[in-house]
This record gives structure tokens, C-alpha cells and sequence, in this order.
């Protein structure tokens, strides 16, 4: 489990927010788009940027604890976005 101070930090990062990310979507799109693989393809855009944190994105390889039972930053993303799309 992360600590207090790992929650709190992870809530002070600019993460982009789902809005940044549908606008920057809409952009790209083309009508030939697998819009899931467009969306995601578009969140990493910022993996440099938060290319050392934990949070943004954890590989089910080396995660710490079962994957049903967290989630990183860019699936969030990408499940609001494309809830935002009407896409579930």
C-alpha cells in the first residue's frame, strides 16, 4: 500500500486531465482510428514526463500488489476519456 506522503505527492502532479487529453484526441482523430489504441497512444505522449513515477504507469511484471486491485494513472485516463467519447 502506498504511504501518506506517496498519496500525497501523487496528488500534487500535474497529471493531464481527461479534458487535456480528449481535446488533444480530437486533434489527432481520424475515422480510420481504433479509437481505445488512438487514446491510449495519445496519454503517452506524456510518458517522459512521468516516466519515473510509479504511479503513471505500472507494469503488471513488477507490480506489487494484484492488478484487480489498482489501477495507474493512464488507465484512468483512457477510461474517462473514452467514457467522455460515450465508448465503454
Amino acid at each position: 500500500m502506498e504511504t501518506r506522503a506517496e498519496d500525497a505527492a501523487r496528488n500534487t502532479k500535474k497529471y493531464p486531465t481527461a479534458k487535456e487529453v480528449l481535446d488533444r484526441y480530437l486533434e489527432l482523430a481520424t475515422d480510420d482510428d481504433d479509437i481505445d489504441a488512438a487514446v491510449y497512444d495519445v496519454i503517452c505522449e506524456w510518458d517522459e514526463q512521468f516516466k519515473d513515477d510509479k504511479f503513471w504507469f505500472i507494469d503488471p511484471d513488477e507490480a506489487e500488489f494484484p492488478l484487480s486491485a489498482l489501477q495507474d494513472v493512464k488507465d484512468r485516463l483512457r477510461d474517462e476519456v473514452l467514457e467522455m467519447l460515450g465508448i465503454e
